[in-house]
């Protein structure tokens, strides 16, 4: 039987790689939460709305296509994708797992079936920047069993 869970999409692309808990972390790695704290805290620009806008867009497709079985719960598997001009996939790696060969399947077809991703609205700058990206799927069943919740950072 399927069920519906909470999805967690999270979408991190090449311009800026960020952790926010780096309170037992490296010198280098606080420098790069100090500077990606100070990037969210300046207005954003026109290429950020563009890319937050497509990012949702991205979002609301994959998870039409996302329907996880109840042995995922607990799970995760974040993919890398790829993607050339035209919105179509280029190249998808799992980077990161927890083992779940049904998740790991589940989140490779939710991700060819989104595909070809529409990339009109974005201007040539916005569009080199969305070229590559990260995706984690991490299914959480709530209450009704259905639901959807996302986080998106950039």
């Amino acid at each position: 039987m399927r069920y519906f869970s909470i999805l967690i999409i999270l979408f991190f692309f090449d311009c800026i790689a960020s952790e926010y808990q780096v309170e037992n972390s490296s010198s280098p790695q606080r420098e790069v939460a100090k500077k990606t704290k100070s990037i969210a805290n300046e207005k954003p620009t026109k290429m950020d709305l563009e890319v937050s806008e497509w990012v949702k867009n991205v979002y609301r497709t994959i998870q039409n296509f996302t329907y996880f079985e109840k042995e995922s719960y607990g799970h995760s598997v974040t993919v890398n994708i790829s993607i050339d001009s035209v919105g179509a996939i280029s190249d998808t790696e799992i980077t990161k797992s927890t083992g779940n060969a049904t998740l790991e399947k589940t989140a490779m077809i939710s991700i060819y079936k989104s595909a070809p991703f529409d990339l009109s609205q974005l201007s040539e700058n916005s569009l080199e920047r969305v070229k590559k990206f990260k995706i984690t799927f991490l299914p959480i069943a709530n209450k009704k069993g259905k639901g959807v919740h996302h986080s998106v950072s950039d």
